[in-house]
């Protein structure tokens, strides 16, 4: 089970409602697969039910551009850096989505951020480049944040991201999607799906 790849889990209003926390518990006793992505440090909170899964993994998202440029209000980058070690040294695995890369506005130093994250114990990363195909209004709200162009942002986007993931590479850490594979996905397929 992924939560999320669409809205982060663990936003502000999760502290008071604990609703992913809810979800956590049911998924934990039915002896799901779960893999988290996030922003938040609110994670840690639900440590002591994410080290008893099975199979866990636990993703914080990276963009190439300044938090505050496009995503005010999540945590800055020094404290899902802490969050990621935290996890690491309790031994829950840990992935990094790095996205999105906007070509033109690519404002991370790269490298310097890898050997941070090494250092935090991450096993994997993902890079993606910005697509908004079908989402003309994010296009349009990216434009004028931005001041920049979405068409020319994303020009040469393909050359970037093999020499993103190139570097990734060399400093270890896994790109491809085999963190994610589950090697008892049928334990749970034939407690719940009959023929």
């Amino acid at each position: 089970v992924f939560l999320s790849s669409a809205s982060d889990p663990y936003q502000a209003v999760e502290a008071k409602y604990r609703l992913t926390r809810s979800c956590l518990e049911v998924l934990l006793e039915h002896d799901f697969p779960v893999n988290i992505l996030t922003r938040s440090h609110l994670v840690l909170r639900d440590l002591d039910i994410l080290k008893k899964f099975g199979w866990i993994r636990v993703g914080m998202s990276i963009t190439s551009v300044p938090n505050r440029m496009f995503e005010p209000r999540v945590p800055p980058l020094e404290r899902r850096l802490e969050t990621l070690r935290r996890l690491s040294e309790e031994g829950i695995t840990t992935w990094v989505s790095l996205a999105p890369i906007i070509p033109n506005l690519f404002m991370v130093d790269l490298e310097g951020l890898l050997k941070k994250l090494k250092e935090a114990g991450v096993s994997a990363i993902h890079a993606g480049v910005l697509r908004f195909e079908g989402y003309e209004d994010s296009r349009k709200m990216f434009e004028e944040k931005s001041g920049a162009s979405y068409y020319g942002a994303i020009l040469g986007s393909d050359s970037l991201i093999h020499k993103v993931n190139d570097l990734i590479a060399r400093y270890g850490f896994d790109t491809s999607p085999k963190i994610f594979e589950w090697k008892d996905k049928n334990t749970v397929l034939e407690k719940y799906i009959t023929p």
